[in-house]
């Protein structure tokens, strides 16, 4: 039958994702300090602030296809400080990692392709001469199904609310609409429902809250 899932996905890989994304901004930061003149401050102030704010950007997080699912994301813009309000749909039935906990090593077990996650997040954007920084947060609430047709049958229903922390950095092209982005989730993941029903009627209630834990390698849009 289904257990409670173990969530995080690569767990200190997101520190490599840090440490990656620090590497631009710092090289920007040493060059303005560079600056002396006063022309020359003006020009690399423009330089720094890069390109304009989109007014909404659409992006897809195929990297979900290892973790808990790809992630299909838009981004529409509420302030001209770079805020933006970011909703989404995953789709867990592709994710390997969303199987291996769904099955959870039992050979008998089948996951139902109608599990889904829909949700809301926000996003503030720090734009510089060749990017952006991002931090923020999204509620992702999932539902699915499994069954086993083994020596035991049941079906079994659940559904999560995910509450995540989201940040990372974003490379934009003055030249093109086309960005990329590497990042991470991280947060809670609040059991709603994990209800097992066997044959004979019995039901049992395994609700058992973690954490979930997903990176990003964002592809995306501005528009």
């Amino acid at each position: 039958m289904k257990k409670s899932m173990c969530r995080f996905s690569i767990a200190l890989a997101s520190a490599a994702v840090f440490i990656l994304c620090y590497t631009p901004a710092s090289a920007q930061y040493a060059s303005a300090r560079r600056t002396t003149t006063p022309t020359a401050t003006r020009s690399a102030a423009r330089q720094a602030s890069g390109k304009a704010f989109p007014t909404w950007a659409l992006q897809v997080n195929p990297l979900g296809l290892l973790q808990f699912g790809p992630i299909v994301q838009a981004e529409f813009k509420v302030s001209e400080q770079g805020h933006y309000l970011a909703p989404h749909v995953r789709f867990p039935y592709f994710g390997v990692l969303y199987h291996v906990a769904t099955i959870d090593g039992e050979d008998d077990v089948t996951v139902s392709p109608g599990a889904l996650g829909v949700g809301m997040g926000y996003k503030k954007l720090f734009a510089n001469a060749t990017g952006a920084w991002y931090i923020g947060g999204a509620l992702d609430y999932s539902f699915g199904k499994s069954e086993s047709d083994g020596r035991v049958k049941w079906d079994n229903e659940f559904s999560y609310l995910n509450l995540m922390a989201n940040g990372g950095w974003r490379w934009r092209n003055p030249d093109s609409r086309f960005v990329f982005g590497v990042g991470a989730f991280l947060g809670p993941s609040i059991a709603l429902k994990d209800d097992t029903t066997y044959t004979d009627g019995r039901v049992e209630d395994e609700r058992e809250s973690s954490f979930l834990g997903m990176l990003e390698l964002t592809l995306g849009w501005e528009y």
